[in-house]
């Protein structure tokens, strides 16, 4: 009898190819306060998933339902802390999405939901994985920049999808929009905002001991 090793074979789908691609933003979701660990200190911090479809990268499937083919956009998605504090990276990509600066007035407060429907384009690059992740590419938002003069604007093929604790009913568990991807949806959950609204935990919840790192934002634009 013989133990054979070989090179295992990925079926997984190829990333979104490195360059820039125009994109539109059709969903923006609120993740709550995850915790995070940064140089061996944690804390909890309101984060938001900002995500955009690239319709020039397509996939295509066989509907699980109808056994039809189906051809959609790829999607890119960016985790950002919910802060337009000067070194924030939601700063600096808002600001280099819309081509100017924010002004005093707009960093009282700024509504996301403004993104949604809008172009812009995005550098996209290739990184490989480390520890477990090993071997395998993830195709990660490098910069984004607003759309060039002239370009055509994108329609969202996608429905347009916002999620906000903010917009929730007091004593009312959240409601999920149609079609927010699983992985945001178990992301939310984990959230301590949503155990808080919930009830399943008092507000002085600990942390999990070890939580598992993650791998890792022209005067046209509205916003």
């Amino acid at each position: 009898m013989s133990l054979t090793a070989r090179e295992n074979k990925s079926d997984s789908i190829e990333p979104i190819s490195v360059g820039i691609h125009q994109a539109v933003c059709y969903g923006v979701y609120d993740l709550g306060e995850q915790w995070q660990e940064w140089q061996g200190k944690g804390k909890w911090s309101r984060k938001v998933c900002v995500v955009w479809e690239l319709p020039e990268e397509r996939i295509e499937f066989e509907d699980k339902e109808t056994g039809e083919p189906v051809n959609i956009p790829r999607s890119a998605s960016q985790i950002y802390t919910l802060s337009l504090d000067p070194k924030s990276r939601l700063r600096k990509d808002l600001e280099s999405w819309r081509g100017r600066p924010f002004t005093q007035d707009e960093l009282e407060g700024f509504d996301l939901k403004q993104l949604l429907g809008v172009n812009c384009q995005l550098q996209i690059v290739h990184n490989q994985g480390s520890g477990k992740h090993a071997g395998k590419v993830f195709a990660n938002i490098q910069n984004i920049m607003a759309l060039g003069r002239g370009a055509s604007k994108l329609t969202p093929e996608n429905k347009v999808a916002f999620f906000s604790f903010e917009e929730c009913e007091e004593g009312e568990a959240p409601i999920f929009p149609e079609k927010m991807p699983e992985w945001l949806q178990n992301k939310v959950k984990d959230s301590k905002t949503w155990k808080d609204v919930t009830g399943t935990s008092p507000q002085d919840e600990e942390p999990p001991a070890t939580p598992e790192a993650e791998i890792v934002e022209d005067e046209d634009v509205p916003f």
